[in-house]
């Protein structure tokens, strides 16, 4: 994992922190800059050391499988190679999705 952060350029009091997949944008004002710093690279600091890969990659497949379980605006049907076709756009195999 590799967590970039968008300072604040001093007339934009933001920051910005990208984990992928997500972003994560805070906007602030009037505020200690050199706490927030410090408040952003603890939780950066957190993130790389407590980040669990494996229970992630657990809980994405659970997410994908519910998303397909569901069945929503009929999705199975956009998928002619049904489930198979429907993991491998997330880059998983029907293997992955068993575990």
């Amino acid at each position: 994992m590799k967590i970039f952060i968008e300072r604040h350029d001093g007339s934009f009091k933001r920051f910005q922190m990208t984990i992928p997949p997500i972003s994560v944008r805070v906007d602030y004002d009037d505020v200690d800059h050199p706490q927030v710093d410090a408040a952003v690279e603890t939780i950066k600091k957190v993130l790389e050391e407590h980040w669990d890969e494996e229970f992630f990659q657990k809980k994405f497949k659970e997410e994908i499988m519910k998303v397909w379980n569901k069945n929503d605006y009929d999705l199975q049907s956009d998928y002619e190679g049904g489930l198979e076709e429907y993991l491998e756009n997330y880059g998983l195999s029907i293997k992955d999705a068993e575990n």
